[in-house]
């Protein structure tokens, strides 16, 4: 609803909470952080000169959401809200990272925040060993673990004979009935969330398993297995394993987006380079992904035409994005 939301109509309100737990834990900080936020919006509207029932509406929506249990302050880095009471819009979204408090009424919501989100892609993680599997999701600055699984799989027979042999086989089979129970439970994450890449912690072993187990077109999201103690990483750990991982294939999708640049400029199409080229083609909405590189500073209003259009935004931090005038653009026609 969002990005589809068109520009010149009734204002909406947007609000930036952040939840940052050193500063915004306690209820009476977070009390604070409202009045500041519904101050700010009635000075927009007041410059404005909007004395209307509904900006009183949509500022009285964001004061009552704030302050009743709805509102999710536990484990969120922070809340956007957008609200357009005459457009039917109450739209919340969380973050994992904390955001820059700030209330916008403006004539489309202000997305330039969610920039970050928005164009970063889905990783999900599963650890798997023969006894548990962890998943996780985020990358690895924000990894949140959602899954934790532990099957009744014995351990190895000390004995010889036809016992141990009968044992190891019962052992075989158990181990197969996990990895297809952990398959099963990536698909239904994958369902009910939608991931890009799956990093796997596994042996050799039990990555072969898991791998015939896993539907197709999410073994073909597999993006690496790594080497990882399963059942007692800590989080800390996990993201040190995995960062490299999500560094390498960033940087492989940043040099495909530079290399399509390049040559759509080359051949005059499909892409545009510099500040006003760009807007021209936002305003034309012919913009299919933004690139921005990153540590340079763009107008917000870049931000939040590209998002208002569904375009992607791919934060670009590789060295030899330095021909990249600003902002450049991959476009749709």
């Amino acid at each position: 609803m969002l990005s589809e939301f068109p520009p010149g109509g009734a204002p909406v309100l947007t609000a930036y909470f952040n939840l940052e737990p050193t500063e915004f834990a306690m209820p009476h900080a977070r009390q604070t952080q409202l009045v500041s936020l519904i101050d700010e919006a009635q000075k927009q509207l007041d410059e404005r000169g909007d004395h209307s029932p509904e900006a009183l509406q949509a500022t009285a929506l964001v004061q009552d959401f704030v302050s009743s249990d709805a509102f999710p302050a536990d484990g969120n880095g922070g809340v956007a809200m957008f609200v357009c009471p005459s457009a039917g819009m109450f739209v919340v979204l969380t973050t994992l990272r904390p955001v820059q408090s700030r209330a916008i009424v403006s004539e489309a919501p202000a997305l330039e925040q969610l920039a970050d989100y928005i164009s970063q892609e889905e990783w999900a993680t599963v650890l798997v060993s023969r006894h548990a599997a962890r998943a996780f999701r985020g990358d690895a600055d924000r990894l949140q673990e959602i899954l934790d699984i532990t099957a009744d799989v014995h351990g190895r027979h000390k004995q010889g004979g036809w016992s141990a042999a009968r044992y190891e086989r019962s052992i075989g089979k158990e181990v197969d009935r996990h990895m297809k129970a952990v398959a099963k439970a990536i698909a239904i994450m994958d369902e009910r969330d939608p991931f890009d890449f799956l990093v796997v912690g596994a042996t050799p072993e039990l990555w072969a398993n898991l791998e015939r187990n896993l539907r197709a077109h999410i073994r073909d999201r597999v993006i690496q297995r790594v080497d990882i103690d399963v059942e007692f990483s800590t989080m800390d750990e996990l993201a040190e394993k995995i960062r490299p991982v999500i560094q390498e294939q960033k940087r492989k999708l940043d040099r495909e987006a530079l290399d399509q640049l390049a040559q759509g400029l080359g051949r005059d199409e499909r892409a545009v380079n510099g500040y006003e080229p760009v807007m021209n083609a936002l305003h034309d909405r012919r913009v299919g992904t933004l690139l921005l590189p990153e540590g340079r500073d763009v107008p917000p209003e870049v931000i939040d035409l590209a998002l208002a259009q569904a375009a992607d935004v791919r934060i670009i931090n590789l060295d030899d994005a330095a021909p990249v005038q600003d902002v450049a653009a991959l476009l749709r026609f």
